[in-house]
């Protein structure tokens, strides 16, 4: 095979091997510290183990810890929050700016300084050292104590690094930030003291990473080019975003906001669970879920929530 046809090939891998990751974190581990994969504390917590070692991301105990603070309304988006710890601790984000001022502070994710750091810091240390479970800490050194030793044994670093460490590391890290600033906007600053179920209710929405079909009322060639352009839209840019970014259950996350830790919560149907309850009026809840169309649309809606608190909002 020509060297030069091992380009695309790379390329695809680390596409597939980026969303492989991306779902396996969001999607398997992200439930199983809800006990919803296999619905069992002990293999839950056994499978994000795994997992969890698998793509070095922290211990699932400390993730599991961290991740009710999370979902409990008392700490949900306050300096407790490990989302707002990495929006505005780690990215630098601050209430009450102008849109494009959290836009500009994404250029971090390019600054391999940055990146580096995280991993370092965040992803080695939790997954290595600063763990909460030493069962979790010693299955990690184990591990990849045993992979590490069959790379140099194969002479294999060059090609570990290409395939594993490239989309693993680096380019889900990226992903990782990326996919929280959609994760909950903020709220006018009354409802997020009172942090009520109505709060709960609208502090999330659905990201459905798509667009309207072009009109049926075009013919011709100008209908060629609107429903060509469609098509490679929606897999070139809705598809990528969808498999990077929003896999799994993530698109409707607001399902999950409102349902976790229910035994009523099936994340495997999460999107038509949702449009039951959306259909049926969302009993129980004191208003319908809300969407937003287009993962950009998305990202400025929530930017657009942070600049509506005050500049000396606390969180």
């Amino acid at each position: 095979m020509s060297q030069t046809l091992w380009y695309p090939l790379i390329l695809l891998g680390w596409l597939l091997t980026t969303g492989g990751t991306s779902g396996m974190q969001l999607g398997l581990i992200h439930n199983a510290a809800h006990l919803k994969v296999l619905r069992s504390k002990k293999a839950d917590t056994w499978l994000a183990r795994i997992l969890g070692v698998i793509i070095l991301m922290p211990d699932a105990d400390t993730y599991t810890k961290g991740h009710r603070k999370h979902h409990n309304r008392k700490t949900h988006q306050t300096s407790e929050d490990n989302t707002i710890k990495t929006l505005f601790g780690e990215l630098g984000f601050k209430p009450g700016m102008p849109v494009n001022f959290y836009w500009r502070k994404l250029i971090k994710l390019v600054n391999p300084l940055f990146i580096g750091k995280y991993i370092l810091t965040v992803r080695f240390n939790k997954c290595f050292l600063n763990t909460t479970s030493l069962t979790s800490k010693l299955f990690a050194w184990a591990v990849w104590t045993v992979v590490v030793t069959v790379i140099t044994l194969t002479h294999s670093w060059m090609a570990f690094a290409i395939a594993y460490g490239v989309p693993v590391l680096i380019f889900y890290t990226v992903i990782h930030f990326v996919r929280l600033t959609v994760e909950h906007k903020a709220l006018p600053v009354e409802m997020m003291k009172l942090r009520d179920k109505r709060y709960e209710a609208l502090c999330t929405d659905a990201v459905f990473v798509g667009e309207l079909p072009p009109s049926s009322n075009l013919s011709g060639f100008d209908k060629i080019f609107a429903w060509s352009g469609w098509w490679f839209r929606l897999f070139f840019w809705h598809g990528i975003i969808r498999w990077l970014i929003v896999p799994a259950d993530i698109v409707v996350h607001d399902y999950h906001t409102r349902m976790a830790g229910s035994p009523r919560e099936y994340w495997e149907m999460a999107i038509w669970e949702r449009q039951k309850q959306q259909e049926n009026g969302c009993p129980g809840w004191p208003t319908l879920y809300t969407s937003q169309w287009g993962f950009i649309n998305a990202m400025n809606t929530v930017f657009n929530s942070f600049s509506q608190l005050p500049k000396d909002y606390q969180f």
